[in-house]
């Protein structure tokens, strides 16, 4: 995720590491029908991974888990490690503040497929695709449906290399609460809970739609139900409107967020442009100011025959 042209090494390792962890395929890398080809095209990697000595690594725990990172670290103990933790849209507003200031010093992130299509967008990123090495990687007979899968139209920067069908869930602090002891959300509701309970901001970036809906509406039919409100049938009917009602609004906010950040980039770029465009002509009329005083200053302070002696001496060989 550099500049243009500059593929780091150490991106290229790191990038390989995952996608073969996430196969879950072990192969030898001596067997004598591997081709000799990626052999030394992965040696040439690990080589340019020494010379360059660190890798910076921006996401959340798919990335930066301690695990990952020591596994990372036993393997190529000469390349330091260095994270930034964080919340996709925080990682990714970081990421797009540092390329603006002419910093390129992320190698590689990782988080859901919304956070880097902003990346994607702003012609941020490097082609992943032509970086893959090692032959549990680019043997797509491997992977799930037979391919490599991408969430960006050119199918070739926004790797995904793993899936599940939940976004979040619940998690506990074994040492204080018994197994089983929570089995429902409802049973958060508790007064002994009270004050014990912690959770993602809502006015972060990253606010868990898919997962906040249905369970507020969730609750809801199920308070309805208990309270007697409704019954089943109408119960499943309020619960789809809601839903598809919600969703639609929460698609529409963040269209309407998403519109509002496009603008205020766009005027921030022209303000940029336009103060770069100022500054160049502060600096030529300046420079131009600077010519003309040291002309005048020769003019003024050097008598005819200074002129003379610094002319001929300028000329004169150095007799080697």
């Amino acid at each position: 995720m550099r500049s243009e042209g500059r593929k780091t090494g150490i991106a290229r390792v790191i990038r390989n590491l995952l996608v073969a962890i996430s196969t879950f395929v072990f192969v030898s890398f001596g067997s004598a029908a591997e081709s000799p080809k990626w052999q030394a095209e992965w040696q040439k990697t690990i080589e340019g991974a020494k010379k360059e000595g660190q890798l910076s690594l921006y996401g959340g725990q798919e990335i930066t888990h301690p695990d990952i990172t020591s596994a990372f670290s036993k393997e190529f103990p000469f390349i330091k490690i260095i994270s930034a933790s964080g919340r996709a849209a925080d990682m990714m507003t970081r990421i797009v503040a540092e390329r603006r200031a002419d910093k390129y010093l992320a190698d590689l992130t990782a988080s859901g497929p919304n956070g880097p299509r902003m990346l994607y967008l702003n012609k941020i990123l490097d082609p992943l695709a032509p970086t893959l090495i090692l032959p549990e990687v680019t043997d797509t007979s491997k992977w799930y449906g037979g391919k490599h899968w991408y969430a960006d139209p050119e199918n070739k920067y926004i790797f995904m290399f793993e899936g599940t069908i939940v976004t979040t869930g619940l998690s506990v602090n074994t040492k204080l609460v018994s197994a089983g002891e929570i089995k429902s959300y409802w049973d958060l509701l508790q007064p002994k809970w009270k004050g014990k309970l912690l959770g993602q901001d809502p006015r972060g970036a990253a606010l868990l739609t898919p997962v906040l809906i249905p369970l507020a509406t969730g609750l809801l039919k199920g308070a309805g139900l208990k309270a007697g409100w409704y019954n089943g049938d109408l119960a499943n009917w309020l619960f789809a409107f809601l839903n598809i009602f919600l969703f639609t609004a929460a698609i529409w906010w963040s269209a309407s967020l998403l519109y509002r950040a496009e603008t205020v980039r766009g005027r921030v770029e022209d303000d940029l442009q336009k103060a770069n465009t100022d500054l160049e002509q502060r600096v030529q009329d300046r420079t131009a100011e600077l010519s003309l005083a040291l002309t005048t200053l020769r003019e003024r302070w050097y008598s005819p025959v200074a002129r003379a002696y610094l002319t001929s001496t300028a000329t004169i060989p150095t007799g080697r």
